[in-house]
C-alpha cells in the first residue's frame, strides 16, 4: 500500500465474511488470527458470534483446519461460572464492554466464550438473565419501547443532522 493512502475497510456482512473465508481458502492462505486474518476473525465474531460459528456455517471444522482454541491459562467452565456469580453478588458489571474498557479480567470473557460458545451463554449458564446484565439492549428492543412522540422527535433530530451535513 502506498504511503499516505488509506485502505478501504469493508462494512462486513455475513455474506462478505463467508465469501472472504472461501476466497482465502481457495487461494491457500491462512485463516489463522496470528497469521494475518485478524480482520476476518473480528468481522466473523461480530456477524456470527465467533469465527468458529462462521466456519460451521460453511460446513468447515475449526480443529480440522488446524486451528486451536486458546483457553486462557487456568480457566475451567466451573471457574467461569463461579467468577461470574461472584462478580454478580458483588454488583460488579458483567457486560462485555466493561471488561474491554477496563482491561479487567478479560481472560474471563475469553474463557466464557470458549467454554460456552458466547458470553451470553456463559452468563445464562451461571443462572443469570443476560438481558438484565448487558449494558445496552438490542436496537430492536430499544425501538419497540419508544413512544410515538419520541419517534417523531428522533426523526426531526436526524433530519436536522442530515440537512446540516448536506449544507456543508
Amino acid at each position: 500500500m502506498e504511503k499516505g493512502k488509506l485502505r478501504r475497510v469493508p462494512l462486513w456482512t455475513k455474506k462478505l465474511v463467508l465469501e472472504e473465508i472461501k476466497r482465502l481458502r481457495f487461494e491457500g492462505k491462512s485463516l489463522k488470527y496470528r497469521e494475518g486474518a485478524m480482520y476476518l476473525h473480528q468481522a466473523a465474531t461480530k456477524c456470527f458470534g465467533s469465527f468458529e460459528n462462521a466456519l460451521k456455517k460453511l460446513g468447515l471444522n475449526y480443529q480440522m483446519l488446524g486451528m486451536k482454541r486458546r483457553v486462557p491459562f487456568s480457566w475451567t467452565a466451573e471457574k467461569v461460572i463461579k467468577e461470574i456469580k461472584k462478580r454478580h453478588r458483588k454488583k460488579q458489571p458483567l457486560y462485555v464492554s466493561h471488561f474491554f474498557e477496563t482491561k479487567e479480567a478479560s481472560g474471563l470473557v475469553d474463557a466464557g466464550r470458549i467454554y460456552f460458545g458466547s458470553w451470553k451463554k456463559a452468563i445464562e449458564a451461571s443462572g443469570l438473565n443476560y438481558k438484565k446484565i448487558r449494558k445496552y439492549g438490542s436496537v430492536k428492543e430499544w425501538a419497540e419501547e419508544l413512544t410515538n412522540e419520541e419517534v417523531e422527535e428522533l426523526k426531526e433530530r436526524i433530519e436536522k443532522i442530515y440537512t446540516s451535513k448536506k449544507e456543508k
